[in-house]
C-alpha cells in the first residue's frame, strides 16, 4: 500500500484559514480564457443551444421507482445527467461570452429553481437505509457533484442569479450536504477511502465545503474527514500504483482527487500542495501505462476499452507530477475517445491549446500487484491480466487477454457494460461481459470461473528476451470446481512480429474432465478452415482437429442506449487433452 505523506493537518487547517475564495479559478471569469479553444467552443454554443430546445426533464416518481421495481438505472439517471449537462452548458457558455445572452439568466434561474425541487440530489441505486439519514439528505456521487455544480455557480455566476434563487439553493446545500455531512449520522462507507468513491464524493465535498461553509469550527471539523478520506484513498492503491478498479475508475478516482487539490492549493495560495507527494508518482503514471494504442486501453474490470481524454485533469497532471504524458491542447469532441457531449470548465483553464500531445512510446509495462501486463510496440499491442476474482469492479477475468493490430481487435476483453441492478447483485457474473463466459479464458467441465477471494492464479511469472516476453500463471483455482490440479496458461509476445502464442497445459484431477477453449471479441471470427481462423486483423491457427463453432451474443454498453454484437469463438479439445496452443499472426 502507498504512503500518502500527507501536511499535517493543523498546518493545513492553519493555511486555509488565511487562505480565500479570491484566489481560486481566477481565469474563469476572463472569456479570453474559454475563446482560445474555438473548437469547443463552438462545441459549447451547439450543445446549449440543443438542451435549451428542450424542456427541463421531468423526474417524476414513475422513473425514480424502476430501480427499485426491475432494476433499471437509465431511464432515471440519463434525464437526471441532461439537467446537470444544461447548468454546465449554461455556466461555461455565460463566462466564455463577452456580452452573454441575458435569457441565459433565465435559464439558469429556472434550473437551480428545479433542481432544488428534486427529492433527492441521490441516485435511485445509492438510497441506503443503514446511515440514519434520510434519502433527500444521503451523501453519494450524485448528491456530491450536484452539490458542487450549484456551489460552483453561486460562485462563479453571482451576477446572473437572482439572489431569492441563490438563497435557497444555499439553504438546500446547508441541509441537504453540509449539516448531513456533519449531523449525528453514521459514516458512510466512503470515507473509508477504499476506492473511487472517497476520492470523489471527498474532493467535491471538500470544495463545496469551502465554498459555503463561513463558520470556521463547522470547517475545521470538516476538512479533516474528507483530507482523511482521500489519503486512504491514496494509501489504497499497491506499491506498483496500478488501479484494481481498471482504467476508467482511476481516472474518475484520480480527477476528482486532483479537482479538490488543485483548489486547495490555490485557496492557500499555494502554501498546501497535496500533488507534493512521492506515493503520486506512481499513481499518476498507471494510466498512459496501460494504454495498448493512442486510441485504446486495456479493458479490465469495469473500463471501456477506448481511451478517455480527459483533457484538463491530464493536463493538470502533468504539469504537477514528473513524467506524466501531456495530451494534445485541441480540445476535440471524439464519440470514442472524448464521449462526453461537452467539456468541463477545468478542460478549459487548465489545458494549454498549444500543447503537444506526449507521443506513446513501444514498452512492456508490467504490474506486479495487480499481475496486469501490456506490450505495446506500435501498430501492434498485447494485454493479459492474471490477479483475483475479489476486486472493487471485479470481472472473473483471469488469464483474459486482448490483442490489437493497426488498430483493429482480435480476441478483446469486453469491458464495461450497463449499470443496472442486477450489475451490482448476485446476478453480476451473468451478465456476459463481467463473468468469464464473456473472455477469452477456458470453460472447465461445463464450468466458469466465480467470484471470491479464493479465485485466484497462481506461479505467475514474467519473462523478457528481447522482443519476446513470456507470461504464464496457473488458473485452475480461478474455476469453482477440482477437475484440474493445474491449468497453466502462457502467453509467448514476439512483438516485433505481432505474433501472439496462447498455451494452456492441464494436469487432470483423477478422471478427466471436458474442455472448451473459448475466445471473445467484437470482430467476428470467420472459420475459415478446420484449424483457420481470421479474427479482426490476426490468422488465428490450431490443431485442426478441433472443432469450433462461433457464436453471437450482445452486451449493452453504459447508459443502457448502445448495444453492440459479441462474438464467442469456442474450440472443444478431446476428452483427455493435455495441451492446447493457437497462435495469432498479423493476416497475410
Amino acid at each position: 500500500m502507498m504512503n500518502s505523506n500527507f501536511p499535517e493537518i493543523s498546518k493545513i487547517l492553519s493555511a486555509v484559514a488565511r487562505g480565500s475564495l479570491d484566489n481560486v479559478l481566477k481565469g474563469a471569469k476572463n472569456p479570453a480564457a474559454f475563446q482560445r479553444h474555438p473548437e469547443a467552443v463552438r462545441l459549447l454554443e451547439e450543445k446549449t443551444k440543443e438542451v435549451l430546445s428542450e424542456p427541463i426533464t421531468p423526474l417524476p416518481w414513475t422513473r425514480f421507482r424502476l430501480f427499485e421495481d426491475n432494476g433499471n438505472r437509465s431511464e432515471y439517471e440519463n434525464p437526471k445527467n441532461r439537467r446537470r449537462l444544461r447548468l454546465i452548458c449554461l455556466q461555461n457558455l455565460i463566462l466564455a461570452s463577452e456580452n452573454p445572452d441575458k435569457s441565459l439568466d433565465d435559464e439558469l434561474n429556472d434550473l437551480l429553481w428545479a433542481t432544488c425541487d428534486e427529492f433527492t440530489w441521490v441516485l435511485p441505486a445509492h438510497i441506503w437505509t443503514n446511515t440514519g439519514r434520510p434519502a433527500d439528505i444521503q451523501l453519494d456521487l450524485g448528491s456530491c457533484n450536484t452539490a458542487f455544480l450549484i456551489a460552483e455557480a453561486l460562485f462563479l455566476l453571482k451576477d446572473h442569479i437572482d439572489p431569492r434563487v441563490a438563497e435557497r439553493c444555499r439553504n438546500e446545500l446547508r441541509r441537504r450536504i453540509l449539516d448531513s455531512f456533519l449531523g449525528p449520522y453514521k459514516r458512510d462507507w466512503w470515507e473509508r477511502g477504499e476506492n473511487n468513491w472517497g476520492a470523489v464524493c471527498a474532493g467535491y465535498l471538500g470544495i463545496v465545503f469551502l465554498y459555503e461553509e463561513k463558520n470556521l469550527e463547522k470547517l475545521n471539523t470538516a476538512l479533516p474527514r474528507l483530507i482523511k478520506t482521500l489519503d486512504n484513498y491514496l494509501y489504497s492503491f499497491p506499491e506498483d500504483g496500478s488501479c484494481i478498479e481498471g482504467a476508467a475508475y482511476w481516472e474518475y478516482g484520480l480527477s476528482h482527487f486532483a479537482i479538490f487539490a488543485d483548489f486547495l492549493r490555490e485557496y492557500t495560495n499555494g502554501e498546501i500542495n497535496l500533488f507534493a507527494n512521492p506515493s503520486l508518482k506512481k499513481i499518476g503514471l498507471f494510466y498512459q501505462r496501460v494504454l495498448l494504442t493512442d486510441t485504446r486501453t486495456a479493458s479490465f474490470s469495469d473500463c471501456k476499452r477506448f481511451r478517455l481524454n480527459s483533457f484538463g485533469f491530464m493536463s493538470k497532471l502533468a504539469e504537477q507530477i514528473d513524467g506524466v504524458a501531456r495530451p494534445s491542447g485541441r480540445l476535440r469532441q471524439d464519440p470514442m475517445t472524448h464521449p462526453s457531449p461537452i467539456f468541463s470548465i477545468r478542460d478549459f483553464l487548465w489545458t494549454d491549446p498549444n500543447q503537444e500531445a506526449t507521443p506513446l512510446e513501444d514498452a512492456v509495462e508490467y504490474f506486479p500487484n495487480t499481475q496486469m501486463l501490456v506490450v505495446r510496440k506500435s501498430p501492434f499491442a498485447f494485454g493479459a491480466i492474471f490477479g483475483t476474482n475479489h476486486a472493487p469492479h471485479n470481472h472473473n477475468d483471469i488469464g483474459s487477454f486482448i490483442l490489437i493490430n493497426n488498430n483493429d481487435e482480435g480476441p478483446m476483453d469486453l469491458g464495461q457494460g450497463n449499470y443496472n441492478k442486477q450489475n451490482f447483485n448476485h446476478e453480476r457474473y451473468t451478465i456476459l461481459n463481467n463473468g468469464s463466459q464473456g473472455h477469452s479464458v477456458p470453460i472447465v467441465d461445463g464450468n466458469y470461473q466465480k467470484y471470491g477471494a479464493e479465485f485466484v492464479s497462481t506461479d505467475v511469472t514474467l519473462k523478457e528476451e528481447g522482443d519476446t516476453v513470456t507470461y504464464s500463471g496457473d488458473i485452475a483455482r480461478a474455476y469453482p470446481t477440482d477437475a484440474l490440479t493445474k491449468l497453466l496458461r502462457t502467453f509467448t509476445v514476439q512483438s516485433d512480429k505481432a505474433i501472439t502464442e496462447v498455451k494452456d497445459d492441464f494436469v487432470y484431477n483423477g478422471e478427466a474432465k471436458p474442455i472448451v477453449e473459448r475466445f471473445v471479441g467484437f470482430a467476428k471470427p470467420e472459420i475459415v478452415k478446420p484449424g483457420l481462423v481470421t479474427f479482426g486483423p490476426f490468422e488465428m491457427t490450431f490443431n485442426p482437429l478441433y472443432p469450433a463453432t462461433v457464436k453471437v451474443d450482445s452486451m449493452t454498453h453504459l447508459g443502457g442506449i448502445t448495444k453492440e454484437d459479441v462474438y464467442l469463438l469456442d474450440i472443444e479439445l478431446p476428452l483427455g487433452e493435455e495441451s492446447f496452443t493457437a497462435q495469432f499472426a498479423p493476416k497475410q
